[in-house]
């Protein structure tokens, strides 16, 4: 995943803030954390954090104190804070008001996405940010359901407590798992959480969002997966935005070294988002007429969007040995035109067990063909994550 760089924007208008969402919205390399107020009722704020930092600001030059103001946050942050100020008074003198005080850039209104990106990439160099401890690449698992009880979660979650290598000791990895389902998720039931929060609190301060905030709403269950429940209550679908989803994404991607997401059944207008920022896109099955319709749906939707439908990973749930089945699987893959990457066996009880328990499955019964399952998909899922990196890497 593309390491991306975080901005904020302290502007006078909604309007302006939304303008510069939208321009940055699709890019690959920028993501913005926007708010609107005055550079005065925001000095707390703005002196406290020490970390590198790229501020846009709007300025008004015909309020003295505002640039004042400015001034001081720029002496008092020094090097770790790097301003670009946004103005529609485009005046020469004015402008040198702020090349004195120590603004690096001055980006004229209307902005364009040309010179936005352009002053960015200075800010950028500007900073020369060294690298954090943290590696920033997790790497993103995404589960879909091909219909309601497939049992998508379960083997999501699955998914995740294998990405941990729990059994590794000291090599065990920080994961954690998004529930996007906003309106049916039920994670935080299954593995007994008492929730206190959830995704919809993200939602409603997107503009808050960072790694402490982010790890704050989450619940961490006993076996150290983190979780971000989803709401208690059923919250509309469109509450969530792309914008949104991308943050999440990424803020999470930068604090784990592995982020598992289950998203919702219906096809929302941020889940192109969420699977274009995913290196992993497994589409959970039962071999049964309405979920075999299902997927190829799913498979045809992801087609027509521009995304790579050939590398999602299909895994058939609950799949029972019986006499023929070899044929009938061959038939399936026929219908959706896709083969079947991975079986999960049917194991009503042991399932039930972990669930009425709140445990993960490997921690009621170790090494159940169940477990053996999961962790040939999750080793398949990182395999082909190197290979595509590998191929990337060569290709440039």
């Amino acid at each position: 995943m593309t390491k991306r760089f975080t901005f904020s924007t302290l502007v006078k208008s909604h309007d302006i803030n939304t303008d510069i969402l939208r321009l940055v919205e699709n890019t690959k390399k920028y993501r913005c954390l926007g708010s609107v107020g005055s550079i005065e009722n925001n000095m707390s704020e703005l002196l406290q954090s020490n970390d590198r930092k790229i501020l846009l600001v709007e300025i008004g030059f015909e309020d003295s104190h505002e640039i004042e103001a400015l001034a001081h946050v720029i002496r008092s942050r020094g090097n770790s804070l790097a301003v670009i100020a946004t103005s529609s008074d485009v005046r020469i003198e004015n402008i040198r008001k702020l090349m004195r005080i120590g603004v690096i850039d001055f980006l004229p209104q209307p902005i364009t996405q040309e010179d936005l990106l352009h002053v960015l990439d200075d800010a950028v160099t500007h900073l020369d940010p060294s690298p954090v401890t943290h590696s920033g690449q997790g790497k993103v698992f995404t589960f879909m359901k091909a219909g309601g009880g497939c049992g998508a979660t379960t083997i999501a979650m699955q998914t995740a407590y294998s990405l941990m290598g729990s059994s590794k000791g000291k090599d065990k990895k920080s994961v954690c798992y998004l529930d996007f389902d906003l309106q049916f998720g039920n994670a935080a039931l299954f593995l007994d959480i008492d929730q206190k929060h959830s995704v919809e609190e993200i939602i409603e301060n997107i503009d808050r969002i960072d790694g402490d905030f982010l790890k704050s709403v989450m619940s961490k269950h006993s076996s150290g997966l983190y979780v971000l429940p989803a709401p208690t209550g059923i919250i509309p679908l469109e509450a969530m935005t792309p914008m949104s989803a991308e943050l999440i994404i990424n803020i999470a991607a930068e604090e784990f070294d592995h982020v598992v997401i289950d998203l919702p059944m219906p096809w929302t207008m941020w889940t192109n988002t969420v699977l274009s920022n995913s290196d992993s896109v497994n589409l959970v099955m039962q071999l049964s007429v309405k979920a075999i319709r299902q997927s190829k749906r799913i498979l045809d939707m992801m087609a027509s969007q521009g995304l790579d439908e050939k590398a999602v990973n299909i895994v058939a749930n609950r799949q029972k040995k019986t006499f023929g089945s070899r044929s009938f699987i061959k038939k399936v893959e026929e219908a959706i035109q896709h083969p079947i990457d991975h079986f999960v066996p049917n194991d009503y009880k042991i399932v039930s067990k972990s669930q009425d328990l709140g445990e993960l499955i490997p921690m009621v019964k170790n090494r159940t063909v169940i477990e053996k399952q999961i962790d040939k998909l999750t080793a398949s899922c990182l395999h082909n994550i190197d290979l595509r990196l590998t191929a990337q890497i060569s290709q440039s």
